[in-house]
């Protein structure tokens, strides 16, 4: 017997699961991401913001939930979701049609550059960023020399090599590796039955700890690349023409967010910016030392062993 109405529910609620696992999610990057661009040098910075000293994931939730409450753990939730819809609608059903694997891969890969820039932008600005104000949200995440060339957003140093690497490893090892160890090793004529499953989780928890901690370096240097700015300066909608002419003879302004930042990241400071990714390397680790490259690793690992799930 069919209850009338009930397929109409559950569609409804598994809409509801899907939101709120969604917000979820993303609350949780958002302190990732912030957790992994804040600079906290090991020693003393004098001159621009100063540094807060947040290395790890929990002190940074508690930083944001003081400071900008919960929906500060929401900054970033319209463009994931623009870039969900976009590979599950659009490009699924276009692209992959009309174009061989390898090229599509590839020109969504050159394509994500500047969506991954604005995704981590979005949520370490200081500034406030609306869906409502596309306009004003645009110049408060891109200077007005990346707005007047956009082809350079492509270009952020260090950022598309980043990727790269970061790609290349996961889609050219790790994934074709699972697929080999699921397919030949415990297919046919391997493991089996309880004794099978317990074997190739066993095999792909260690394969996704080592992968993890390669990956997160990738991870971590590509977020403080993405975040800074090519050239140029950003001003906020209420300070933009009152304080041009103060920033542009190089005076100091008061800050967007009113006071203290939540990020701090090494741009604000005269330590100034990274210049690709092996100054960024060589920097990370000669300023905050190689557990700074290790920040979020439980997200990565979490997401690299849910892949063989």
């Amino acid at each position: 017997m069919v209850i009338p109405g009930l397929s109409w529910l559950l569609d409804q609620f598994w809409l509801v699961f899907t939101i709120i696992v969604g917000c979820i999610l993303t609350a949780l990057y958002t302190v990732v991401l912030r957790a992994r661009v804040n600079y906290a040098p090991n020693e003393i910075v004098l001159g621009g913001i100063a540094p807060n000293g947040i290395t790890g994931f929990f002190d940074m939730a508690r930083r944001v939930s003081q400071m900008e409450g919960i929906m500060g753990f929401l900054t970033g939730t319209w463009p994931l979701y623009a870039i969900f819809f976009f590979r599950s609608t659009i490009g699924n059903s276009f692209l992959w049609a009309i174009l061989p694997t390898i090229v599509t891969r590839l020109f969504f890969f050159i394509l994500e550059i500047p969506v991954i820039i604005t995704v981590n932008r979005t949520i370490t600005t200081h500034h406030t960023i609306s869906i409502f104000d596309p306009v004003g949200s645009f110049k408060a995440l891109y200077t007005p020399y990346e707005r007047s060339k956009l082809w350079i957003i492509f270009f952020t140093p260090g950022v598309l090599f980043a990727e790269f690497l970061h790609l290349g490893f996961l889609i050219g090892l790790l994934l074709p590796l699972r697929d080999f160890l699921l397919v030949s090793r415990f297919g046919s004529g391997g493991f089996s039955g309880m004794m099978g499953t317990i074997v190739w989780y066993a095999v792909w928890l260690g394969i996704s700890i080592g992968g993890s901690i390669i990956l997160a370096p990738l991870e971590v240097i590509s977020g403080r690349l993405s975040v800074q700015y090519n050239t140029g300066i950003i001003l906020s909608d209420d300070q933009r023409e009152a304080d041009r002419e103060r920033l542009l003879r190089g005076e100091p302004v008061a800050d967007a967010s009113g006071g203290e930042r939540v990020v701090v990241m090494r741009h604000d400071t005269d330590k100034g910016s990274y210049e690709g990714f092996a100054h960024c390397v060589r920097q990370v680790l000669r300023e905050e030392g190689a557990r700074a490259f290790l920040r979020g690793w439980p997200w990565t690992f979490a997401t690299l062993f849910w892949l063989g799930m």
